[in-house]
């Protein structure tokens, strides 16, 4: 390219790549009319050399209608090698060693899990990581620490860093989808009565017939949502969705329940334990009140005592005796022994936090 200036000098650029430098001539032609014809360079062949090996990299440049004036090289990657504006520029080829991964917290989990890898030198930001082949985005990458999670596809195998076509040491990450992963601190919200639940996830039973990760994936998908953990021994997924309101949930949970290979779908509460001081031993009416004994009683008539087919309960909360007529607030209290000869509040406790349970627990 060229730069016409006002006394019709005209400056010719050219730039030739190298291994790791660019060289720039600037040549000096007449004043003539004719067409520019930019000067010629010649680097020779590539050249490949060892680690910790000095090279001498020249050029032989020409300018048909005028004269080279200056070289210039400009490295374009890798370590610092300085600069020249001589014809040849003499070079020791190093080459940065890829971070060695020593620790990997935790080296198991399920998909989601937010997993750190510790190595043993500063890793360059432009490090790729793997896990058994699978390329992976870092979240964070801080001195010797790169931060990502397990995504959805993954698979138990290495994992690895790969710098500059230099691949490190792996170490073995397993995948699994044993547990339930916790929800975030911003992950609940609140129902219209108060009650507050989990708006990272929900929970879905597949039939044994088909449960399967490669179900749990198809079903998600029709969320938008992604699998990030399991319970086993219940064959309940747990799926990742995102959601603001109870309403969003709901119709998640509407969606999974119109499939024929789910068995029940659950929107998880966040169940925290009221600290009740019994030290007042306060009379019976006071304490059905405070425990809600009628409304969880209501709660199991509506929810439980239906058809099988109608019950929005769990099934392990089936066991759960409670008489189906309610109960009869006339008889001495739940222990069977009258208010004032009654030396603990056990029962009525146990029922209280079965109660609880049930109706935090059911949508």
């Amino acid at each position: 390219m060229y730069t016409h200036h006002k006394n019709r000098l005209l400056k010719k650029i050219i730039c030739t790549s190298l291994a790791t430098s660019v060289l720039t001539i600037t040549g000096c032609g007449g004043s003539t009319d004719e067409p520019n014809r930019p000067p010629l360079a010649n680097t020779g062949a590539d050249i490949s050399v060892d680690v910790n090996t000095e090279v001498t990299l020249s050029v032989t440049a020409s300018d048909e209608d005028g004269s080279v004036s200056s070289y210039a090289w400009k490295q374009t990657d890798g370590p610092s090698i300085g600069a020249t504006t001589e014809k040849q520029l003499a070079v020791t080829v190093v080459n940065t060693p890829v971070p060695k991964i020593v620790n990997l917290s935790p080296d198991f989990g399920v998909a989601g899990t937010e997993v750190i890898v510790t190595a043993d030198s500063m890793i360059p930001s432009n490090t790729q990581l793997k896990l058994n082949g699978i390329s992976i985005s870092a979240d964070d990458v801080t001195d010797s620490q790169l931060t990502f999670k397990i995504p959805a596809e993954a698979t138990t195998g290495a994992v690895s860093l790969n710098y500059q076509e230099q691949i490190s040491n792996s170490v073995i990450f397993e995948v699994t989808l044993k547990g339930l992963i916790a929800q975030s601190e911003s992950g609940i919200i609140a129902d219209e009565l108060g009650t507050e639940v989990i708006s990272d996830y929900i929970l879905v039973a597949i039939t044994e017939e088909v449960s399967s990760k490669t179900e749990a994936v198809r079903l998600a998908a029709l969320i938008g949502g992604t699998v990030i953990g399991k319970i086993e021994e219940l064959d309940v997924w747990q799926i990742e969705v995102t959601a603001e309101t109870v309403a969003d949930l709901e119709g998640f949970i509407a969606t999974m329940e119109a499939e024929s290979t789910v068995r029940y779908a659950m929107i998880d509460s966040n169940i925290t334990g009221e600290a009740v001081d019994w030290s007042a031993d306060p009379g019976r009416p006071q304490q059905r009140e405070r425990n809600r004994v009628e409304e969880g009683v209501a709660l199991y008539e509506a929810k439980v005592n239906r058809s099988p087919t109608e019950s929005q309960l769990l099934p392990f909360f089936m066991a759960i005796g409670i008489s189906e007529s309610g109960i009869d607030y006339d008889v001495a209290d739940f222990d069977q022994f009258l208010e004032s000869e009654r030396p603990s509040n056990s029962a009525s406790c146990v029922l209280f936090i079965i109660l609880e349970n049930l109706s935090t627990n059911i949508y």
